[in-house]
């Protein structure tokens, strides 16, 4: 699918992630999303496709893969710098995530609609991802068993707001 032209691949991409019998077939289309997101022309296409599956998919792996590739999609658009197709991603995928961690029949699909709400929380401002980074860094930097003492620009967030970049 990426190595395809937009315009032929995003029709076999709706109809593999979306009408295809076999969960991991729909899932293997969908991890496709990040590679395909690449192309500005198929953004708006591509979130609408995923927030369908999001919608209306009853498949756990499949809801898995689909809550996955929702934070590596928003992740890819920021590293990319692309922050307005980013933020537009998280307006429109947002409430949806919302809405399968308020309601899903599974537990785990919920849990996992949480830890990507929290995934795209930590990486929603400029600033919030900037400390999640600095973050990641400090802890690889720490050595296990070690303590080290987290730095000002760090130690200064409120406990509320630190605990919730630690979960992620």
């Amino acid at each position: 699918l990426p190595t395809m032209p937009p315009s032929l691949a995003l029709p076999v991409w709706r109809q593999l992630a979306r009408e295809d019998h076999c969960p991991p077939v729909r899932a293997a289309a969908l991890l496709q999303t990040v590679s395909m997101q690449a192309e500005s022309t198929t953004s708006l296409l591509l979130v609408e496709g995923l927030a369908e599956v999001l919608t209306s998919e009853r498949d756990a792996f499949v809801m898995r893969v689909a809550l996955q590739v929702a934070w590596q999609v928003h992740q890819a658009l920021l590293d990319g710098g692309h922050e307005q197709p980013a933020a537009d991603w998280l307006i429109r995928l947002g409430p949806i995530i919302t809405q399968v961690h308020n309601s899903a029949d599974e537990l785990a699909i919920r849990r996992w609609a949480a830890q990507t709400r929290e995934r795209l929380w930590a990486m929603a401002r400029p600033a919030r991802h900037r400390q999640f980074r600095d973050l990641e860094q400090w802890i690889a930097a720490t050595p296990v068993g070690k303590s080290r003492r987290l730095p000002h620009h760090l130690a200064i967030l409120e406990a509320s707001e630190l605990g919730r970049l630690l979960a992620v």
